[in-house]
């Protein structure tokens, strides 16, 4: 799903993205928390620089 968020960001679709998103974070027992809180902050703090975004998500 990051690349959905990815794709989204780009778009501009910011309202999709934080839909995306909350979907993760709701989804997040299934992988490491702390690491899915901690990627999710980065995306919510980056979501006006689109090019800054597309950067974070890409190492995950």
């Amino acid at each position: 799903s990051g690349i959905n968020f990815a794709e989204l960001i780009v778009k501009n679709e910011y309202s999709e993205a934080i839909e995306q998103l909350n979907y993760v974070l709701e989804s997040a027992e299934i992988f490491n928390f702390e690491e899915i809180k901690s990627i999710a902050f980065e995306k919510i703090k980056n979501l006006r620089d689109p090019e800054e975004t597309l950067k974070i998500i890409k190492k995950y």
